[in-house]
């Protein structure tokens, strides 16, 4: 029982002070976008990870948004009517919307300068400006532009890029060429997807990510009439990291040994027999930050299996589900003999490649 207290509350310390960094770092962010002279900021949905939160958390963002009045603030929930599968767990535009309380409908209608779209109302003109913002839910915007703005942004949650098998909604460049912007949400990580779509990723990680995509931080983008988006993706270097590894070769071995603990948090689902007493020795001494999968020590042989078959995926699957590949790859590997036409028939079956 004491274990099971202390664990607990140290979930309650890891998630206030999650918390607390994400006030930080946004409350500085508008700072210096106040200094800096930015005339928009946008948030393509997914901005809570659920629409239970307590009223008062949420007022704290908004409240924040309204001292910021120079700044005009444009926000989509994550998701539309018809897509709550998509979206379960975030902040969704469902019956129990945050965005439908009445203590926060106040802020859309007592602030002009902070404005939310839904699929009712997916358009907004700034006549000063002379911008429209168009939003898309699990889909595209309204086809019809508004005559009246020198320039068009569309902020688009849902899952976008070249991959009809996977749901993935094609950006062609009709489309694309129709706006001088879109923003994207829904994938948690940093993405280019045209030459003037970009997904901007979590503004601090809270999910375990594989090492390469476990960035937090946000777009900067500057835009010009007849002209690419100039984009800068800022990164929070002091930003805690959730790590989601696997220590199959001596690289990741090096990787693991050379991470700033205590800042950043590992899982690691998969370690080779032979690097046990290297990984020992860390959980020994930075014992909170690291999680280790049960079974998850796999014996050398098979190492030549898990090669093989992140060749067999690496052209095949989007980089989005990568990882979902392998989890079940590994899983089969760890608790079940499987041979590698079982597995290639389960890939042409679930991914259909």
């Amino acid at each position: 029982h004491r274990l099971i207290r202390r664990q607990r509350q140290m979930c309650i310390r890891d998630r206030d002070s999650h918390t607390r960094f994400v006030k930080e770092k946004l409350s500085v962010l508008l700072s210096e976008a106040e200094k800096e002279g930015v005339k928009f900021i946008l948030f393509a949905g997914d901005v809570f990870h659920t629409n239970s939160l307590p009223t008062s958390e949420v007022r704290w963002f908004f409240e924040l948004l309204a001292n910021c009045s120079t700044i005009n603030f444009v926000l989509i929930p994550g998701g539309g009517r018809g897509h709550f599968a998509e979206v379960s767990g975030h902040d969704a535009w469902a019956e129990d919307s945050i965005y439908k309380r009445y203590e926060i409908q106040k802020f859309f209608s007592s602030y002009p300068h902070i404005k939310l779209l839904t699929p009712e109302k997916p358009e907004e003109f700034f006549e000063k400006e002379k911008v429209c913002f168009y939003a898309g839910f699990f889909g595209l915007p309204p086809e019809r532009l508004n005559h009246s703005a020198d320039f068009h942004v569309a902020i688009m949650h849902g899952a976008y890029g070249e991959r009809k098998e996977f749901e993935e909604i094609s950006l062609s460049s009709e489309i694309v060429q129709k706006y001088d912007y879109i923003a994207l949400g829904h994938y948690h990580t940093f993405k280019q997807v045209a030459p003037n779509a970009y997904y901007s990723g979590a503004f601090i990680q809270f999910e375990y990510q594989p090492f390469i995509d476990a960035k937090s931080g946000y777009i900067k983008a500057e835009i010009e009439k007849g002209t690419i988006p100039k984009v800068t993706y800022r990164i929070f270097e002091d930003a805690p990291q959730f790590l989601h590894l696997k220590i199959l070769h001596e690289k990741d071995l090096e990787f693991l040994k050379n991470l700033n603990f205590p800042l950043c948090k590992v899982k690691i689902s998969a370690y080779l027999e032979r690097f046990n007493p290297e990984i020992r020795e860390l959980v020994e001494k930075w014992g909170d930050c690291i999680t280790i999968f049960e079974k998850a020590e796999i014996k050398e042989e098979k190492l030549i299996f898990i090669n093989a078959l992140e060749e067999l995926i690496k052209e095949k699957i989007p980089d989005t589900l990568k990882e979902e590949v392998r989890e079940t790859l590994l899983y089969a590997l760890q608790f079940k003999e499987l041979s590698l036409n079982e597995f290639v028939q389960f890939l042409i079956k679930k991914y259909e490649i």
